[in-house]
Order: C-alpha cells, then sequence, then structure tokens
C-alpha cells in the first residue's frame, strides 16, 4: 500500500500536473495556480472567470504540445455556462469551447483528436482539434449514455488506445475501443466513481469514487465510497 499524504488548499482545485515531486501546477476556482509541496506555497498564475464566484475549474489534461486542457462549470449545476480553455507554454490562456455543462474525461486519442464528456449530456464527445490553433473543428456524439442511470466522468487511456471511464451513479468502469466498442465492464463497490487510472504495469486499475449526494442508507451500504480502489485486471 502507497503513503498517504494530505496537503490543504486554499481554494477549490481539480485538476492536477506534476512538474516535479516538488511542484504540481493546478487548474482552480481562480484560473491556474502554482503549488509547491514542501513549502505550501500557493500562488495563482493565470486568473480565468475571475469575475464568476459561483463557477469552478474541474477535469482536465495535456496536449501532444504540452499545453494545458482544462473546462469549468457551476457550483451548482443548473444550465451549460461552463467553458474549455487552452493554456499555452507562455501562459496564455484561450476559451476554445462554451456552453459545457459538467467537463469531464478530456483524453487525446491523437494529436487533433480529442475525447470530451459532459456530464451534463450524460455524452462523451468525440472532438477534432486544429493543434497549430486548438480550435475546434468538429464535434460528435461518441458514447451516448442519454437516458442511463450512469453518467460518464473522468477516464484515462491504456497503453494499446482504448479508454477507461468510470461512471457516475453506475458502480462501474467501462473499457472502451478506440472506435467506442464495449470491452469490459468492471463493476466496483461503489455507486459514484469519479475517475480511473491504469499502473504503470498495466496490471492495476485505480478508481477515485464520491460520497457527495449520497444519503446515510447509502453510504452504510456502499462504505467505499469516497475512497481509492484499486482493482487487480
Amino acid at each position: 500500500m502507497g503513503k498517504e499524504e494530505t496537503f490543504q488548499l486554499p481554494i477549490i482545485c481539480s485538476v492536477i500536473l506534476l512538474v516535479t515531486k516538488a511542484e504540481a501546477i493546478l487548474a482552480s476556482e481562480h484560473g491556474i495556480a502554482e503549488y509547491y509541496f514542501l513549502t505550501g506555497e500557493f500562488r495563482v498564475i493565470a486568473e480565468i472567470e475571475k469575475d464568476r464566484p459561483e463557477m469552478r475549474s474541474n477535469d482536465g489534461s495535456v496536449d501532444s504540445r504540452g499545453r494545458y486542457w482544462f473546462g469549468t462549470m457551476q457550483k451548482q449545476v443548473s444550465s451549460k455556462m461552463g467553458s474549455i480553455y487552452c493554456v499555452e507554454a507562455n501562459g496564455s490562456v484561450k476559451s476554445v469551447m462554451e456552453g459545457v455543462g459538467i467537463p469531464n474525461t478530456m483524453i487525446w486519442l491523437s494529436e487533433s483528436e480529442l475525447l470530451l464528456a459532459d456530464s451534463f449530456d450524460q455524452i462523451i464527445y468525440r472532438c477534432i482539434v486544429d493543434p497549430i490553433s486548438c480550435e475546434i473543428i468538429e464535434k460528435d456524439k461518441w458514447i451516448n449514455l442519454t437516458g442511463d442511470v450512469a453518467t460518464p466522468d473522468g477516464s484515462c487511456l491504456d497503453e494499446g488506445g482504448n479508454v477507461w471511464n468510470a461512471q457516475w451513479d453506475g458502480f462501474r468502469v467501462v473499457k472502451y475501443s478506440p472506435r467506442g466498442e464495449v470491452l469490459t465492464v468492471v463493476e466496483l463497490p461503489v455507486q459514484r466513481p469519479t475517475s480511473c487510472a491504469i499502473s504503470e504495469n498495466g496490471k492495476q486499475l485505480f478508481v477515485t469514487s464520491a460520497r457527495e449526494g449520497l444519503s446515510v442508507e447509502e453510504l452504510v451500504r456502499f462504505p467505499f465510497s469516497g475512497r481509492v480502489l484499486e482493482i487487480e485486471l
């Protein structure tokens, strides 16, 4: 079992990018921030949506050119008020999509092909991106769970190019081929898995989960809710 450490942050943060063992870049409710693990120093380096306190960041990723992509959403989601941003190496920030409800996944299948989940729609979209300008040229439905009890949340990519998607309220992680075919369904003892990652040797699946919104009875039934799970593959 790995060593567990807790780092207290001053504001709401979401996706994290490790720069070194001692430094990370975070997407936060105030924009892009630097955090230093040893000193606890936290500094916002690019303010985004600072005049919209009802918003926060959510999922994100890094593209093949090293640019940091992330999405924003309402803290209390009622409509599609979020956006997708691309942060260049020089720190400049560009809005590339508006009208997003709950941005999740952000998996790059290639330099110009991005999978982007909007959990508000219960859909994972396939986006064709101009790798130079970051402009989203085309967007279509890749996985559509509209009307299902489960909602696509965070994802990861394995060495074979397959996409593993954690499905909120679905008690499962689903492995899809690059074409969107269901390859494997991993059943979980938690109702609300939020994201996942594959170990370096490909033999373990790590899954984060949430307790948010669950009743006392549900927490008793599913006591691992809110924990990180390790599943042998």
